[in-house]
C-alpha cells in the first residue's frame, strides 16, 4: 500500500484501554472533542488543514450507561461527518463505530483492498458522501500501543518525523481560544 492520503481523519468510538493508549501515543494529534457540533468541527477542520492529521475521540461525561455511550458516540460522530470535509483517509477503531460511520455516510460497500499488517485492513468506501475515501480500521481492543503513531509516521511528542512534510502540530486540543488562521 502507498502512503496514506492526507488529510488523515481518525474517528474513535472505542473506549477500550488499548485504544486509549494508542491515541495517547499520537501526542498532539489526538484531539478529544466534547461533541460533533459546529465548533468542534471547525476546530477539527483547522487541525486537519494545519497538520494533515487528527485522531479524534469524544470526551463524554462520566456516569453514562453503555447503551447511552454507544448512542452518543454514534450520533456525535455522524454529526461531525456532516460538518467536516471528506478526508483523504479515514482511520477507525471499533467495529460498531465503523458500522455506524458507514451508515451515517450512506456508504453502500466497504471494499477491502488489503492488509497493512495482521488485524489492520485497509478498504475503500463505496457510495455515499465520502465515496472512494480510503479506510484503515481495526477492533477497538486490539493492537500494540504505537500502532497509529507508527502507521502515520508520527513522533507522539513532537509531531511528524523529520521525513514527513506535514507542518508543526497544533497543541491546543480543542480548547477555547484557538487561532482559526
Amino acid at each position: 500500500m502507498a502512503a496514506l492520503r492526507r488529510p488523515i481523519l481518525g474517528l474513535f468510538g472505542s473506549d477500550q484501554a488499548v485504544t486509549v493508549s494508542q491515541l495517547e501515543s499520537c501526542g498532539p494529534y489526538h484531539l478529544r472533542l466534547s461533541d460533533g457540533g459546529p465548533d468542534s468541527a471547525a476546530y477539527l477542520e483547522h487541525l486537519l488543514r494545519k497538520t494533515g492529521v487528527a485522531m479524534t475521540s469524544l470526551d463524554l461525561p462520566s456516569g453514562l450507561g453503555r447503551g447511552e455511550v454507544a448512542q452518543r458516540i454514534g450520533s456525535e460522530l455522524a454529526r461531525l461527518t456532516r460538518e467536516v470535509p471528506r478526508p483523504g483517509t479515514l482511520v477507525v477503531a471499533g467495529g460498531e463505530t465503523l458500522r455506524g460511520l458507514c451508515a451515517a455516510l450512506e456508504a453502500t460497500t466497504l471494499e477491502v483492498q488489503g492488509q497493512i499488517e495482521p488485524g489492520l485492513p485497509y478498504s475503500r468506501l463505496r457510495g455515499g458522501r465520502w465515496d472512494s475515501v480510503e479506510v484503515v480500521s481495526k477492533s477497538g481492543a486490539f493492537g500494540r500501543p504505537e500502532i497509529w503513531r507508527d502507521l502515520l509516521h508520527l513522533d507522539g511528542a513532537n509531531g511528524p518525523r523529520a521525513s514527513d512534510d506535514a507542518t508543526t502540530p497544533c497543541h491546543h486540543h480543542g480548547r477555547p481560544g484557538w487561532d482559526r488562521t
